[in-house]
């Protein structure tokens, strides 16, 4: 699986390395480094972010150099020997850490953070289950832990590949000033800073590709050669000519906003929709009405207004 790791300093990792190698030399154990545990070629290490799959290693390069260049070296203490079915490891604490592993996951969020920092030493498959737990009272004996138990955490790295079977590419060194909360700050700036300089170098680019819509393209042609378009004014009047088409065409267009009053323009029998005129027949009996004018105010509820028929019908 994928994943994105701290490496511990190279006087730890040696001390490490060669516990180990003592350990394989008594017992069926075998070293994190020996090519039959099958645990990567990656140095004893922290893991950060796993499930990495779905980035790409340019991207994940990326973030690492902007992770490194936010936080210099953090000190640790290995805590306590812990044996699994699978590996032998050690729980460790490192300063700083949980804040790290928020800006890895900032920068790679559909990244699965670790749940428990410790450092892998070797494989435990080739032990019998039932002698498992004498194996690790008598590596808690020969290599005790004490307060003097220190190490520094000095690179950040990316493993790739499936099962650990692609070479690590190289870790990047720690190299920046940022400690404790001020490491989620210094990756967003760094990250924002990367982000801006990206869509510079793309604007520049656009502009410099005659397809990109700059004078002298094709587009830029054609938009100056296109007629100024005005679109027509509707008109809002429902009876022109009626002598109470003045007086009904203000009543819409009054209060603070035109736009915010609810106007429909409706037959006797109900509201047709807005803006819209009942078709009606031709001859009709004087003073009937024709239309009803439905206005509503936010909030407020609907007024209707009755609009009479004119001697002579405007439309059909």
């Amino acid at each position: 699986m994928p994943y994105m790791y701290l490496r511990l300093d190279d006087d730890t990792s040696t001390a490490i390395r060669n516990a180990a190698e003592r350990i394989q030399g008594g017992s069926p154990f075998l070293s994190q480094l020996d090519e039959r545990a099958g645990l990567g070629g990656v140095p004893f290490h922290v893991t950060v972010l796993g499930s990495l799959h779905v980035y790409s290693e340019e991207g994940i390069g990326s973030a690492l150099e902007r992770l490194a260049t936010a936080v210099g070296p953090m000190r640790g203490r290995f805590v306590k020997w812990e044996c699994t079915a699978a590996t032998l490891r050690c729980t460790v604490e490192v300063e700083h850490l949980p804040a790290f592993v928020n800006a890895a996951h900032a920068e790679l969020p559909r990244g699965r953070p670790w749940r428990n920092a410790h450092v892998t030493v070797g494989s435990c498959k080739n032990i019998d289950s039932a002698q498992l737990a004498e194996f690790l009272a008598a590596v808690e004996s020969a290599f005790p832990l004490t307060d003097a138990s220190v190490f520094s955490v000095t690179h950040v790295g990316y493993q790739g590949g499936e099962g650990g079977a692609a070479q690590p590419t190289p870790a990047v060194p720690l190299t920046g000033m940022a400690g404790g909360q001020d490491l989620n700050t210094a990756a967003v700036k760094a990250r924002l800073a990367a982000r801006q300089k990206a869509l510079q170098e793309e604007l520049e680019r656009r502009k410099a590709s005659p397809q990109a819509g700059g004078k002298g393209s094709a587009a830029h042609r054609l938009r100056a050669s296109a007629p100024a378009f005005h679109p027509k004014q509707p008109s809002t009047n429902l009876a022109n000519g009626h002598p109470n088409a003045k007086k009904a065409s203000s009543s819409l267009t009054t209060g603070p906003s035109a736009t915010a009053m609810e106007v429909s323009h409706t037959s006797s029998t109900g509201r047709t929709g807005i803006g819209k005129k009942k078709r009606r027949a031709r001859y009709q009996q004087r003073g009937q009405v024709a239309a009803v004018v439905s206005t509503r105010w936010p909030g407020g509820s609907w007024e209707d207004k009755e609009i009479a028929e004119p001697h002579t019908p405007r439309w059909e």
